[in-house]
């Protein structure tokens, strides 16, 4: 597990809501302009941060499994 999502893990707490936690964990490390911003570089040829972005929402998903 890299350290960005370790620390993320360890700010935000863990109330048993595992959808909540996502979200939070989401928009903490990919807030909607950064989102966005990754989108546009898209639209212009350049997928390397909505890769990023997809690959990080995906260990997210991972280290919160449903439960």
């Amino acid at each position: 597990m890299e350290q960005w999502l370790i620390d993320l893990l360890a700010v935000v707490p863990d109330d048993g809501n595992w959808q909540k936690r996502r979200r939070m964990l989401y928009l903490a490390r990919w807030p909607d302009h950064a989102i966005r911003a990754a989108e546009y570089d898209a639209k212009m040829g350049d997928t390397a941060s909505i890769d990023r972005y997809l690959a990080e929402v995906a260990a997210i998903k991972a280290a919160v499994p449903k439960v």
